[in-house]
């Protein structure tokens, strides 16, 4: 039996449920510039993935469908029997499979700056980060890390929330950030997409060079019931465009889960 992972929750029980899926080498901290003003009206349920945070990293977790498993373990740890999911990088990938896999258990989806697909260059490069880590640790590629997240501007602006996701990274288990890299080396979504059949917004950042652009347009275009936004950041636009993602973000869950069509 899958164990739930560890969460972060807040908001009103009974509420419409929101399950929030951070990036890699992160944790449930990444929300937090969005989870006070969500939880105003949402029941928000941010995860810890697996050898992240609080959530320690078992044998069971090495493949995508192993992080849904654990996702949904959680949803029912919770007594939460449907849900809409914000995803950001990974977080993403693993809304994309989730929302095909369990479709009764997904009202909508937010899929932000995530990959569908990691093509040969991209596989090779995540083995060498997961290689590099398992013999050196994550410390060596924290201000690579940071320079992909975050334009030159917002590092230069704001350093605080800069040295905040640099701790959170730091703070990542080495087997944590491997087990990760090395599912996102072979990430591969593709023929799913056509198959979300609920409400989806996807969120690009404009800056992103992790996760262009293009890309993010590709995704949607095969996703029906999708729509397209983006944003003035690069990858962590949570974070880089805050205040822009928690209306954007907000204002699509407040239509979709209060929509009669949709519960």
């Amino acid at each position: 039996m899958t164990a739930p992972l560890a969460t972060r929750v807040a908001g009103r029980e009974g509420a419409p449920a929101v399950v929030l899926l951070h990036a890699i080498a992160t944790s449930s901290a990444l929300w937090e510039p969005q989870i006070a003003t969500w939880a105003e009206t949402l029941r928000v349920v941010a995860v810890d993935l697996p050898g992240h945070g609080a959530s320690p990293l078992t044998q069971a977790a090495s493949s995508l469908d192993s992080y849904v498993q654990a996702v949904l373990a959680t949803m029912d740890a919770l007594d939460i029997e449907r849900a809409a999911l914000v995803g950001l990088s990974l977080g993403s990938s693993i809304s994309q499979r989730l929302a095909v896999q369990a479709p009764e258990r997904v009202r909508a989806v937010v899929l932000a700056a995530g990959a569908a697909y990691s093509p040969p260059p991209a596989q090779a490069m995540w083995r060498g980060r997961a290689d590099d880590a398992r013999a050196h640790g994550i410390g060596g590629q924290v201000e690579a890390i940071l320079e992909r997240w975050f334009t030159a501007e917002f590092r230069a602006s704001a350093p605080t929330a800069v040295e905040r996701i640099k701790q959170l990274v730091l703070s990542t288990s080495t087997e944590g950030y491997v087990a990760a890299a090395e599912i996102i080396s072979t990430l591969d979504n593709r023929s799913l997409l056509g198959r979300i059949a609920c409400p989806t917004l996807v969120v690009a950042g404009e800056h992103d060079k992790a996760i262009p652009l293009e890309a993010l347009k590709h995704i949607a275009e095969a996703i029906p019931n999708s729509r397209l936004a983006s944003v003035p950041a690069a990858h962590l636009l949570n974070i880089e465009a805050a205040a822009v993602v928690t209306d954007l973000v907000g204002r699509f869950l407040a239509t979709t889960l209060t929509s009669s069509s949709h519960v």
